[in-house]
């Protein structure tokens, strides 16, 4: 009708009105001939592994209804593909292009020959296809426990880059995670988990255990200090509460680098609780400070005259109950570098020495590190 041919589906509401007749054209249908049906019969049963119908009508939308299927589904990988989280972007866009170019024919004649003609094409878009129709369909949930666990192994890669079996398994995950067409190595994905897991929780476990240990350590310490002086419940309280709550949080952690960070931290909360029991302990002692005793005269002795010296005891401070250790780090006492000579050492030696016995002089325990 007016030089363009119209579809199957507009010729009805064309016919039925007389007056668009002058404007239209008859012309014979071209159909395909038998060799080129059988053809495309059998190019149809590789590519969507069934035999279409015979007939041109029903091959021809055996044919047009698989490839529309194909197109909502991998319309639908698409989407996934285009997050960077999957594979299969540029070959999903690529089969996309190939149908559009297929289905852009809309009578059975051109859309069988164009089938025929597009023969490789299609042949290897099924094989693709079958490969993202697994993937998404069933092997989507062991990709995505391979970029978590890969995400989560990145915390400790220093560490597990020292141990081979490890570092081996890390490189094979991320060639896999990297791969454009990965689909034929998802088998090795959970094997490779279950051995870079054994490994890292290994050396978490171990982290995790000596960090426990020196935060049990500093907490004993500081409850035997509390204990010294008495303290009220609410001091226990403040002074306790940082130190439980990281060694609450290391025993749930896996990141080695944080159980470090935690440990290193607990120290600090460690020297800060004792600076509290301190200054409690120098309170509590200024607050018991004793009241000196009157001056009385001595026997036969006259009264005191006007300007005569009243001697008085002057009671000594009461020492505090608790004192904080003094830290001592031979690293910082000695700034100069390697010790390379007997003189060093000795200069060294006579430095740490004078720190430590000023720390007994004044009746301050020692903590070396």
């Amino acid at each position: 009708m007016d030089g363009v041919t119209l579809s199957r589906d507009k010729v009805f509401e064309a016919v039925k009105a007389p007056n668009k007749w002058r404007s239209m054209t008859v012309v014979k249908r071209q159909t395909v001939d038998a060799t080129l049906l059988q053809q495309a019969r059998a190019i149809g049963k590789g590519v969507f592994a069934k035999m279409g119908p015979d007939g041109e009508d029903a091959l021809y939308t055996f044919l047009r209804t698989n490839g529309e299927t194909w197109v909502t589904n991998l319309g639908g990988y698409l989407k996934l593909a285009e997050t960077g989280n999957y594979p299969g972007k540029d070959a999903i866009e690529d089969g996309l292009a190939l149908l559009k170019k297929l289905l852009s024919e809309r009578e059975s004649y051109g859309f069988i020959k164009r089938f025929v003609a597009l023969k490789g094409d299609m042949e290897e878009l099924s094989d693709r296809v079958n490969d993202f129709d697994t993937f998404y369909g069933t092997q989507r949930p062991v990709w995505e426990a391979l970029r978590r666990r890969y995400s989560d192994f990145q915390l400790n890669k220093k560490e597990l880059d020292q141990n081979a079996d490890a570092a081996v398994g890390l490189e094979r995950m991320r060639d896999i995670l990297s791969h454009a067409e990965p689909y034929p190595f998802i088998k090795e994905i959970n094997s490779l988990i279950t051995k870079v897991s054994r490994i890292n929780d290994d050396l978490a476990d171990k982290r995790r255990s000596h960090a426990v240990g020196k935060i049990d350590e500093h907490i004993a310490e500081v409850k035997q200090a509390l204990e010294q002086v008495a303290a009220p419940p609410d001091l226990h309280n403040k002074c306790l509460q940082g130190l439980q709550a990281m060694r609450a949080s290391v025993v749930t952690e896996n990141s080695i680098a944080r159980i470090f960070k935690d440990q290193e931290e607990a120290l600090d909360a460690k020297d800060n609780a004792l600076d509290q029991v301190e200054s409690f302990a120098r309170s509590k002692a200024a607050q018991s400070k004793p009241v000196p005793e009157p001056v009385t005269e001595a026997a036969g002795a006259g009264p005191a005259t006007k300007g005569d010296p009243q001697p008085r005891s002057q009671p000594a401070p009461p020492k505090p109950i608790f004192k904080k250790p003094r830290v001592v780090k031979p690293a910082a006492i000695h700034k100069g570098g390697q010790l390379k000579t007997k003189e060093d050492v000795e200069q060294f030696l006579a430095a740490l020495r004078k720190e430590l016995e000023d720390a007994l002089a004044k009746d301050e325990p020692i903590e070396i590190r």
